[in-house]
């Protein structure tokens, strides 16, 4: 499974983890839970089977866009991606609020229309 992050996304997670240690600890937890469920070569699972078993964002779900909220066991951060394919595209970040989440979504669904950004498959 190959993983594209938006150049947004960078700026997202650097602002996240200004905020504290506690985001820091949080965001590797997310890139954690990303290894083992769509990078890790330890299991025979299918990536969009474990894509499908994510849950489903709660605020501003748009459902043509595929978008999921994966958040750590600790709730601090919500980073939003989709899946294509075999590629995972890691889209936006906020804080693990409502507010937050739904601000990432909103990114998310506008960067995830033009995916010019996106490495070839």
């Amino acid at each position: 499974m190959l993983v594209a992050v938006h150049p947004d996304l960078q700026l997202e997670l650097e602002f996240l983890a200004n905020l504290g240690f506690s985001y820091e600890y949080s965001m590797g937890a997310l890139f954690g839970l990303i290894d083992n469920l769509f990078r890790g070569s330890v299991t025979d699972a299918v990536a969009s089977q474990n894509w499908a078993m994510r849950p489903l964002a709660d605020n501003g779900l748009s459902v043509p866009l595929d978008l999921r909220c994966i958040d750590p066991d600790d709730g601090r951060i919500t980073l939003i991606a989709t899946t294509r394919g075999n590629i995972l595209y890691l889209l936006s970040a906020g804080q693990g609020t409502n507010a937050g989440r739904a601000s990432a979504i909103r990114d998310a669904a506008a960067r995830v229309v033009n995916l010019s950004w996106a490495q070839p498959e």
